[in-house]
């Protein structure tokens, strides 16, 4: 028998099921075997990092998107005929934002 105990309607009970593996001489059934249990965690967490990795990513190419907008519509705006230094640094953030992204795209 599982040795694990569940909780249900505010009382404990003991799992019922049948022991598949025996971990530090208890016997567990394959839901609460601890070493399938960090497994599952542990796959679960590196999941949730890459997803905000992404995120991260996908909100910086946005943030430069809109610093190079600013940038040219002050350089039209000010009928400036050549691109001025901050809108050079603006379109190498930009660069920097989008390629991050795309190589976090060929990640599984």
């Amino acid at each position: 028998m599982c040795c694990a105990t569940t909780f249900r309607n505010w009382q404990r009970y003991s799992c019922g099921r049948r022991g598949k593996v025996e971990r530090g001489g208890k016997h567990y059934c394959g839901i609460h075997d601890p070493a399938k249990k960090e497994a599952k965690r542990v796959a679960m967490t590196a999941r949730i990092n890459r997803i905000g990795r992404r995120n991260d990513a996908e909100r910086a190419v946005r943030d430069a998107r809109d610093i190079l907008i600013a940038r040219i519509c002050s350089d039209v705006h000010c009928g400036m005929s050549c691109i001025s230094d901050g809108t050079r640094d603006a379109v190498a953030g930009f660069t920097r934002a989008r390629n991050m992204l795309l190589t976090l795209e060929g990640e599984p």
